[in-house]
């Protein structure tokens, strides 16, 4: 007697679905150059990573029971890697909102998916007091109908972040890694980097202690340049994986741990990694998470 399966017996195992996903290795995409953030010498192995991100990650891989294996990415690397499937997830102070670096017709959520938000900020500058102030002494005319503003043209945008959408052509694009080192030399003409603020001020307390770091307005107005909100990246396949992370993140937010009733370990995290060189900033730790983003 033989057996004979139906074709409806017959399923078809979905590599990218969340019961296989989250086993064994998962390659996740960090920054890991942003000091407070991910933070991580050589090969950026697991045991080596620092910083805020990393150590979501880590609750995630406890909870989930998976090991995370982290790949160092460009803020214009986050997504295609997701894209592409060079990375199961991104965690590297990835903005929910804004354009897609993949296909710049459409957004960010339309591309991939979001779990999240797990953290909140706003667009900051980061500039030399210094060099801003030689800048006004060799060109008056512009500090005198100018007071208080940066020469466009002297500040540098994070390729691959939402600045450069939100800045509507103002500033000059380059690669994070670059635009950071410039501001950070003397004798370079960049006087200012813009991008998110808690990233901002993490690493200029550990790089550049003597410059600055604060809110940007626009001329005339009260409010920040742009408020952010940071998930964890997934690819557009698989929604149930995203709403796995989301209540994990959920967790992350609301639960406490071992050191004390309210304390969450996002708590633990931020006074780990952030406190230090956050100077009373508006509130990061979001209110819970917003599903429709994994959808």
């Amino acid at each position: 007697m033989s057996l004979v399966l139906s074709a409806g017996a017959i399923a078809t195992v979905n590599k990218y679905e969340a019961f296989f996903y989250l086993r064994g290795d998962v390659s996740v995409g960090i920054n890991g150059i942003l000091p407070g953030w991910s933070n991580c010498p050589g090969f950026c192995s697991a045991s080596d990573a620092t910083g805020f991100d990393v150590r979501l990650v880590n609750f995630l891989a406890e909870k989930y029971h998976f090991s995370p294996v982290f790949k160092p990415l460009t803020p214009d690397q986050r997504e295609r890697a997701l894209v592409d499937g060079e990375v199961d997830l991104v965690v590297a102070n990835f903005s929910m909102d804004g354009i897609s670096s993949v296909d710049p017709t459409k957004k960010r959520r339309e591309v991939v998916n979001f779990a999240g938000p797990y953290f909140l900020d706003q667009s900051g500058v980061m500039y030399s007091e210094v060099k801003l102030n030689q800048y006004y002494k060799d060109d008056p005319t512009f500090a005198r109908e100018h007071p208080n503003a940066f020469p466009s043209d002297r500040i540098c945008l994070s390729k691959g972040t939402t600045a450069p959408d939100y800045m509507r052509g103002q500033g000059r694009v380059l690669d994070q890694s670059d635009c950071f080192d410039r501001f950070g030399k003397s004798d370079d003409p960049i006087l200012g980097a813009i991008t998110d603020e808690t990233i901002l001020r993490a690493y200029s307390k550990a790089k550049y202690p003597d410059m600055a770091a604060g809110p940007v307005f626009w001329e005339h107005q009260s409010s920040p340049i742009h408020d952010e909100k940071y998930g964890v990246g997934t690819r557009k396949d698989d929604s149930r994986l995203c709403h796995l992370l989301a209540q994990g993140i959920e967790e992350f937010l609301s639960d406490p741990d071992n050191a004390g009733p309210d304390r969450s370990r996002w708590q633990v995290a931020y006074d780990a990694d952030l406190a230090a060189s956050d100077e009373n900033l508006p509130k990061h730790r979001p209110g819970g998470v917003d599903s429709s983003y994994c959808d």
